[in-house]
């Protein structure tokens, strides 16, 4: 069965001159598939995680998120273009993944849950997937300073219902 959930996710992030701080609200589905939990990305379309379980997917997702926002903040020369190619990723998707997103919504709304997500909060509202990227401060920062891709601590998901 597929899952959908809702994430937050927050992180600094160095660029070329810049330090910023960035909060995300987005959309994963989350399915069984060959032995294995696999997240996939609605907003972020295109990311796409896996583990033994949903935690252990989870984390790889974000991790995955992490990367990607550093290698985004690696290859913009101002601050200005990282929080565009940030809010372009985000919003970037697919017809099918917000289709499939929404009709497991559905499922989950007629009844059905996967004993895995019994204890996740349940979102009922319709949140719509966001990014918040502020300038901390000018700084003499580098990629450098980005930390190796790991799991920060960030809330659990929640089930969309």
């Amino acid at each position: 069965m597929t899952v959908p959930l809702y994430f937050q996710f927050r992180t600094p992030v160095y660029g070329q001159g810049f330090v910023a701080d960035v909060r995300i609200r987005g959309r994963i589905t989350c399915v069984e598939e060959y032995g294995s939990t696999c997240i996939y990305g609605v907003n972020p379309g295109g990311l796409a995680a896996g583990g033994e379980d949903v935690n252990s997917a989870y984390l790889d997702f974000k991790s995955g998120l992490a990367a990607t926002l550093f290698d985004l903040a690696k290859d913009a020369n101002t601050f200005r273009e990282f929080k565009t190619a940030a809010q372009d990723f985000i919003a970037a998707t697919d017809d099918e993944s917000v289709a499939e997103w929404e009709s497991a919504r559905s499922e989950i709304r007629a009844g059905a849950t996967p004993a895995e997500c019994a204890d996740l909060r349940r979102e009922t509202e319709a949140l719509p997937a966001e990014i918040a990227v502020e300038r901390l401060q000018p700084s003499k920062s580098s990629p450098a300073l980005n930390p190796e891709p790991k799991a920060a601590a960030a809330p659990p998901p929640a089930m969309a219902a």
